[in-house]
C-alpha cells in the first residue's frame, strides 16, 4: 500500500497517508532528534497526584467505616495537606529536641500520631532533612507514601539516591490493540527498571505540567505476570507478560511494546503541541 497520487486521485486511504507520514515524522524525531537533547520535556516527580486520582483515594477512604491510623493519615495528607504539614511541624519539633522516640510518645500522639510504629516511622522520615528545609505538601505526600508502603515496593524509590532506566513503553486500550500510538492517552505508560537493584515502576506522563509520575511498583512477579501495587499500598494492576493484557482498575486493557524511545519522543510532542497552544 502506498500514498503516492494518480491523475491528481490518492491511490489509498487518505487518513492512512496522514497517520503514515505523522509517524514517519515522530520515528524521524526520535531516531535523529532524541539523542541528540541532553534530556526529554518531562520531569520525574514522585508525589505528584492529578486532580482525579486525589478525589478518587478521598472518596476510597471517605468510605471506610473505620479507617486503621494509615487511613486516616493519608485521608488527611490528602485532603488537607497544610494541616498535615501543620500536624508534622509539631511532631518534627518535638523529635528534634527529644532524646528518643520514647521519650515523647505522649506530645506525638497529642500530635495526632498515635501508634509506636508511625511515630518510629515519622522519626525515620526527619532523620532524612536538614534543619533548614522547611516542610511542603510535596513533603506531607512522600511520607504518606512510606506509611502505606507495606510491602517494601517503593522503598527504592524513597531512598535518597537510586537510578531509573527506560525499560519499555506500553501502549494499551480496552477491547482491543491500539494502533502506533493512537490509543488514548490515558492508556500511555512506561515501564521503568531501577539499578543496580532492578526494581519496576510504572509511569504515567502529565503534559499540562510536565510531570512524568509513578503510579504503580512491581509487588509480585511471576513466570506468567508483574503485579502492581499503588504509592498508597492498594492493587493497582495486573500485567500478563505473555499477552501484554492488563488489568487495571475496573478496565481490562490491551497493550502492546512501544521502544521506550519512541514514547519518549511521542510524549515531548504532546508537551510542545501543549505549550504551543497556550501560546496562541
Amino acid at each position: 500500500m502506498n500514498c503516492s497520487k494518480s491523475a491528481g486521485v490518492i491511490r489509498t486511504n487518505p487518513r492512512y497517508c496522514f497517520y503514515m507520514k505523522w509517524f514517519r515524522l515522530l520515528w524521524c524525531y526520535a531516531v535523529l532528534v532524541a539523542p541528540a537533547v541532553a534530556s526529554d520535556l518531562y520531569r520525574d516527580d514522585l508525589v505528584y497526584f492529578t486532580d482525579d486520582d486525589v478525589a478518587s483515594e478521598i472518596e476510597r477512604l471517605s468510605a471506610i467505616e473505620t479507617p486503621d491510623e494509615v487511613s486516616y493519615l493519608t485521608q488527611i495528607a490528602l485532603e488537607k495537606p497544610e494541616v498535615f504539614v501543620r500536624q508534622l511541624n509539631v511532631a518534627r519539633e518535638l523529635l528534634e529536641r527529644a532524646p528518643s522516640v520514647e521519650s515523647v510518645r505522649d506530645e506525638l500522639q497529642e500530635a495526632g500520631f498515635f501508634s509506636p510504629d508511625v511515630q518510629q516511622q515519622i522519626a525515620i522520615f526527619f532523620s532524612d532533612f536538614e534543619t533548614r528545609d522547611d516542610l511542603n505538601p510535596s513533603d506531607a505526600y512522600r511520607l504518606i507514601i512510606r506509611l502505606n508502603d507495606q510491602s517494601g515496593a517503593w522503598a527504592h524509590l524513597l531512598a535518597a539516591d537510586y537510578d531509573l532506566d527506560p525499560f519499555t513503553g506500553l501502549e494499551c486500550a480496552p477491547n482491543q490493540v491500539p494502533s502506533e500510538l493512537m490509543g488514548p492517552p490515558v492508556h500511555q505508560y512506561l515501564l521503568r527498571v531501577a539499578h543496580p537493584n532492578m526494581e519496576l515502576t510504572l509511569w504515567r506522563y502529565d503534559p499540562n505540567t510536565a510531570r512524568r509520575y509513578p503510579i504503580g511498583a512491581v509487588s509480585d512477579t511471576t513466570v506468567d505476570e508483574y503485579q502492581f501495587v499503588s504509592r498508597l499500598g492498594q492493587s493497582l494492576a495486573t500485567l500478563n507478560r505473555q499477552t501484554l493484557e492488563m488489568a487495571i482498575g475496573e478496565d481490562t486493557v490491551a497493550c502492546q511494546k512501544i521502544a521506550a524511545s519512541v514514547m519518549q519522543a511521542y510524549q515531548n510532542h504532546r508537551r510542545e503541541v501543549v505549550l504551543a497552544e497556550k501560546q496562541l
